[in-house]
């Protein structure tokens, strides 16, 4: 080796360069030798799941179905069968201090009770038992005016009476002497009869057959005399008429 190749090996900065190279090569070395451990499927399939706690919401989800479930069961077992149905029917009042309807609900007929439902309006609809129910006429309309009973006079005072004249009306007439009356529009009495005959028919025969008391019958009589009373003063009876119908309650 010439002096000059052994006064470059012996420099500091080819000493520098050297060492520079040689840790990089070691440095290249150890990354080969480092291989990144790869995750297979089947490992990840078997890795753990955070655990999600859903049981007490499916519980509140199955009671409320469940108590639902059994509400609709007591309902239908009240109600019993489903016989027929009419709508849309005008409610024209005489139960309760359920007030008039005129915008058409359903009129609904089952084994144990009837039902006047009014969609959205709890306040407008009601039940009645059919064991409450003493009768059911159907009429038109010159039939439902001429029959002035005092319920009808209490709820036509003021109200037009132009009606279709195809229009029916249904009367129940219940035990405890209300008249529950309906309007519907565009059935004649006798299609109404023809519709419901099986439907009166087994209404009444679940009807129990009991002869009120002659003091119930008097005190009913009081009663009507006095309701006519009233209507005679407000000019909604004549005198003629009052004398008629008091002579009719007489006997």
């Amino acid at each position: 080796m010439s002096l000059f190749k052994k006064a470059l090996h012996a420099s500091p900065a080819y000493q520098a360069v050297k060492l520079g190279t040689k840790v990089a090569q070691q440095h290249s070395e150890q990354k080969q030798q480092v291989v990144p451990q790869q995750v297979t499927p089947q490992a990840e399939q078997q890795a753990p799941q955070p655990e999600v706690k859903t049981g007490g919401f499916l519980d509140n989800i199955r009671a409320k179905q469940q108590e639902h479930n059994e509400k609709i069961a007591e309902l239908q077992e009240a109600r019993g069968d489903k016989l027929q149905k009419l709508s849309p029917v005008d409610f024209m009042g005489g139960y309760k201090d359920v007030h008039a309807n005129t915008g058409g609900g359903s009129l609904i007929f089952y084994k144990n009770v009837v039902e006047y439902s009014v969609l959205g309006s709890k306040k407008r609809s009601f039940t009645i038992s059919n064991k409450d129910i003493a009768d059911i006429t159907f009429d038109g309309k010159d039939e439902f005016l001429q029959q002035r009973t005092i319920t009808r006079n209490l709820l036509l005072a003021g109200k037009s009476k132009k009606q279709e004249v195809k229009d029916g009306y249904i009367v129940f007439a219940l035990s405890d002497g209300q008249e529950v009356m309906f309007h519907i529009k565009d059935k004649s009495p006798m299609e109404l009869k023809a519709k419901l005959s099986g439907v009166v028919s087994r209404i009444k025969q679940g009807q129990p057959t009991a002869t009120p008391s002659s003091s119930t019958t008097q005190g009913s009589i009081a009663d009507e005399i006095t309701k006519l009373a009233t209507l005679k003063q407000q000019g909604i009876l004549t005198q003629e008429e009052f004398d008629k119908k008091k002579a009719q309650l007489l006997g």
